[in-house]
């Protein structure tokens, strides 16, 4: 009798041990995808900042007036 409660008693710690680890893993596994989007959206941030740059640099051009030369 004694040895079945302790059966019962040890499976219970492996599973209650194995819900543990797979929190564990988990919440590790779920920063590292954070980390990576962020930095994903950081350089996308920065790419897409570039780009409306260049376009207002080229609207500018051609809305800028044009020196007149003297008369």
């Amino acid at each position: 009798m004694e040895h079945k409660n302790l059966n019962i008693i040890l499976n219970n710690g492996v599973i209650v041990m194995i819900s543990l680890n797979i929190l564990l893993y988990s919440g590790i596994s779920l920063i590292i995808i954070g980390l990576i989007l962020y930095g994903v959206s950081c350089y996308m941030a920065r790419y897409y900042e570039k780009k409306e740059r260049e376009i207002n640099r080229h609207i500018f051009e051609i809305l800028r007036p044009k020196p007149k030369g003297k008369k």
